[in-house]
């Protein structure tokens, strides 16, 4: 997981380029008035023999960093944390084509949300890449993706709310398994900003339910045939404060299934009833609660 110099340079021109001069031309003009020192030794400038080969898991983090500590400069420019990803690589012995078999999975949530704007679903951030198809990994490796959705109430709250996280669960249809895990935000939340909260943590599970067992993000374990390994990635962080986030955008995201009527309530202040057959926002109910929950900030 060490990010060699270069590496550590490349998100960080890329994380200036992209507050200060986004369209204009990548050549040397671009990068010369900035200058990146990480202490060598460190896992941002290791020395050799260190490793490296998991270093894209880190390229997240240092882009944020350098995007949270500009974010006071330029408050219209920045989003908040992203949920970053996994990308874990697995193998065994596939019984239908009696042969092993090595396998890459690449998991992308959400976006941060930024001034104006909730967060992306289902996208990278700092680089360009995309989720795998479920079609492709089914038709060539043996495997069952037996859920691949958004999860309710991991987006960070904020007027503007963070993009969700992503489940994945896949279910191994081969021998002798073995996983590699490598997955960011199960211990540090990504970060809100201007008021907005962190999106949900991160979590991968074997055989999600009464018996599952918690997988570190960064560890090697082995699986059985059948099994399912589940992939649970964070929300992304929320932009300015959720008690201004506009009463219809929480409603939406209710009846979207991202936000619980509890989360509406607990996280937004905003009262949502049942009319009949549908369901509404309770504008009087939502204008105490939140002068309420103003009233005990002060």
């Amino acid at each position: 997981m060490n990010s060699y110099i270069n590496y550590t340079r490349s998100y960080s021109y890329a994380a200036v380029k992209c507050l200060t001069d986004p369209l204009g031309p990548m050549n040397e003009g671009a990068l010369r008035p900035i200058t990146v020192r990480a202490p060598e030794g460190s896992f941002l400038n290791p020395r050799p023999p260190a490793g490296g080969g998991p270093r894209a898991i880190i390229c997240y983090r240092t882009f944020e960093a350098v995007i949270g500590a500009l974010a006071p400069a330029l408050p219209d420019r920045v989003a908040a944390a992203a949920s970053h990803f996994a990308n874990p690589t697995f193998g065994g012995w596939d019984r239908a084509r009696k042969r092993r078999f090595v396998a890459y999975e690449l998991v992308l949530s959400g976006t941060g949300a930024r001034a104006g704007k909730d967060g992306c679903e289902a996208m990278s951030y700092a680089f360009n890449a995309s989720n795998i198809p479920v079609e492709a990994q089914e038709a060539n490796q043996p495997l069952v993706v037996e859920r691949f959705e958004l999860i309710r109430d991991s987006a960070g709250p904020g007027t503007y709310r963070g993009g969700c996280g992503i489940r994945r669960d896949l279910r191994f249809l081969a021998d002798e398994g073995k996983l590699t895990n490598l997955s960011e935000r199960q211990r540090f939340a990504p970060y809100g900003l201007f008021g907005g909260r962190p999106g949900a943590l991160a979590r991968t599970v074997i055989n999600p339910g009464p018996d599952e067992q918690l997988v570190h993000g960064k560890v090697s374990r082995e699986f059985e045939y059948g099994d399912v390994i589940s992939f649970q990635q964070s929300g992304a962080g929320g932009y300015g404060d959720p008690f201004e986030r506009e009463p219809g955008a929480v409603l939406e995201d209710v009846l979207d299934d991202v936000v619980s009527i509890a989360a509406a309530r607990e996280q937004y202040r905003v009262v949502i009833t049942a009319m009949g057959t549908e369901l509404a926002v309770d504008d009087a109910a939502t204008r105490t609660l939140r002068a309420h929950a103003r009233g005990a900030r002060s």
